[in-house]
């Protein structure tokens, strides 16, 4: 029941998706009085329609949920029916082409005004360390709640030291000034046992290899003069190295220790900023695919549903930022000077407006139903990698 509530879930959000693109390029359609005939969600075979009496754009769900499209007359296609009696001066191609311009961007922006905003929302909402707290909620009957911290004791040093076998002992000492401090500090010790700099934590750097007999020692000093000093133990799993072999791991219980943080949730000009960082890594993350063994980043639709999926799990904070990521990628993708896109309708524009000629329409047929092929088989084939990596 969950599978088929993730995939609904995951139809809606795309649909919505490319429903507000289209209506991007909808409503400055209109705004420039260009006739528009059909607004499809979908493409493929009609499932059904609305167009009520006098109504000049019929609205439309179709079978295919992979996109959509907005059908405005001198478009490509002036000999149907729907544009036989529309006057010249309300056809796409005789409009200035800036009106054009921003026509055919309209979708793209709505998407990337969209990913910003999904952005804020899990911005918003994930929660995240109370740096300005420096006390801390310690779990009764734990490991340090017997060694004496309590909740409201503030620790302001912290010593760390770990024997590790016949291996040279490593000593962290740290001041602890906020709450954010000692969280760093969980995560200080590498893979190889090397300190690592403190603006590159990685909660991977959690789970060490060890020997099932190594001892790591804290050292907690509070403001009022406790001294807490206790020891974490190990615990046993296994990993998958690269070349697919099993190998027993042992690593440091931390959730054993009874220390938890106070959150809370981002203000505003925190929300902004955070968006601002993810909105400009999902940019770069794209940009991956057009290097080196970047084709192997692609995903199709059981990709999306995995990540959606895993995203409703974690909370809405994640599903947002997800949904945020897709729509950014939308936007990008169809930016791009590839014929069917909006950035090739948007290079074509740019060519007549230096050339002062058209671009002869049955060559622009051409290339978008050329272009249009090449996507459907791009699809089919990050399709194919998506089921061959489900079942690897």
């Amino acid at each position: 029941m969950q599978t088929v509530l993730n995939i609904l879930l995951m139809l809606v959000s795309l649909s919505v998706l490319i429903c507000l693109h289209e209506l991007g390029h909808l409503f400055t359609a209109k705004l420039f009085n260009v006739y528009c005939a059909e607004y499809s969600l979908g493409m493929g075979p009609l499932i059904f329609k609305i167009k009520k009496p006098g109504q000049e754009t019929q609205f439309s769900v179709r079978a295919l949920p992979i996109g959509g499209y907005v059908m405005m007359a001198g478009e490509g296609a002036d000999e149907l029916d729907e544009f036989k009696d529309v006057p010249e001066d309300r056809f796409l191609n005789k409009k200035p082409k800036w009106q054009r311009a921003i026509i055919m961007v309209a979708g793209v922006v709505v998407n990337f005004i969209l990913a910003w905003i999904l952005f804020i929302i899990s911005g918003f909402t994930t929660p995240i360390l109370d740096s300005n707290k420096k006390s801390y909620i310690v779990a009764e009957n734990s490991v340090v709640y017997d060694a004496g911290l309590r909740s409201d004791d503030e620790i302001n040093f912290v010593k760390f030291t770990i024997v590790d076998g016949d291996k040279e002992p490593l000593v962290l000492e740290k001041e602890i000034e906020t709450g954010r401090d000692l969280y760093n500090a969980y995560y200080v010790f590498s893979l190889d046992s090397k300190v690592f700099d403190e603006t590159n934590y990685t909660e991977s750097i959690y789970a060490l290899p060890t020997n099932a007999d190594a001892k790591w020692t804290w050292n907690l000093t509070t403001s009022s003069g406790k001294d807490i000093t206790f020891d974490v133990g190990t615990a046993s799993t296994t990993t998958t190295t690269e070349d697919g072999t099993k190998v027993p791991v042992n690593y440091w219980d931390l959730d054993s220790i009874g220390i938890d943080f106070y959150i809370r949730n981002r203000n505003f000009g925190e929300a902004m900023s955070r968006a601002g960082v993810e909105f400009t890594n999902s940019i770069s993350a794209f940009g991956t695919i057009f290097q080196k063994g970047g084709l192997k980043n692609l995903g199709g639709v059981i990709s999306v549903y995995n990540v959606s999926s895993q995203a409703t799990g974690i909370g809405f904070y994640a599903f947002a930022y997800i949904w945020g990521m897709i729509s950014l990628n939308l936007a990008v993708i169809n930016i791009l000077p590839f014929p069917g896109l909006d950035g090739w309708h948007l290079l074509v524009v740019g060519i007549e407006a230096i050339t002062k000629k058209d671009v002869p329409l049955k060559f622009k047929t051409i290339m978008s139903v050329i272009g249009l092929v090449l996507l459907f088989g791009l699809m089919i084939f990050v399709t194919v990698m998506d089921i061959i990596r489900m079942f690897a």
